[in-house]
């Protein structure tokens, strides 16, 4: 049963809440790997490679970005919205300090961008880093399981029970996706609004 040897560490992995943070970092690495060396040209045009039939027919690309992100923002904001009707976000004094570190968390990335591609085509992407703390945050929160302290924490229904996830990236998802549905593609300005 040499299958039943290579399955039971991903059944544990999974069962603990482990492996999604697991196979972020691992697409992380690889993705980091293959973008920067002699294969970047041939990886890079995997993400053009087009999936589906007649309307449906996108590039993987346009599937991670419109398709996969769009369901996962829209669990993440179901759960926000329980948190603010019926959670640890309800009251406005304990709504501040996470509100306070969501905007930190939305500067800090975005200022780094910037720091780094000022005066380069590149510069108009800066709103992309700000939106991507979630899904690492989380990734790295399943990895810590029961290490992350419990008062600072709470589960998401659609989440591990074994995963916690700070308040604090519930307001920082709402101030990511709003800055890159209102600036993404352009300098930060705030005659964009």
């Amino acid at each position: 049963m040499p299958i039943c040897r290579i399955l039971r560490p991903i059944r544990e992995l999974s069962a603990s809440g482990k492996l999604g943070g697991l196979l972020l970092l691992l697409a992380t690495t690889v993705s980091l790997l293959l973008s920067n060396s002699t294969l970047s040209s041939r990886y890079l045009a995997l993400w053009e490679l087009h999936l589906g039939y007649g309307v449906l027919n996108k590039t993987v690309a346009h599937w991670v970005n419109e398709g996969l992100m769009a369901i996962f923002f829209f669990l993440v904001g179901l759960e926000i919205k329980r948190e603010v009707i019926d959670g640890e976000l309800s009251e406005p004094r304990q709504a501040l300090l996470p509100a306070l570190a969501a905007l930190g968390g939305v500067a800090a990335p975005a200022l780094m961008h910037l720091a780094f591609t000022h005066g380069t085509p590149g510069a108009v992407g800066w709103a992309v880093p700000t939106a991507t703390d979630i899904a690492f945050s989380l990734g790295i929160l399943a990895l810590l399981g029961k290490r992350v302290p419990a008062c600072a924490s709470f589960s998401p229904p659609w989440l591990s029970s074994t995963t916690c996830w700070p308040c604090s990236l519930l307001p920082s998802s709402i101030s990511a996706a709003s800055t890159g549905a209102i600036w993404a593609g352009r300098p930060p300005s705030l005659q964009s609004w």
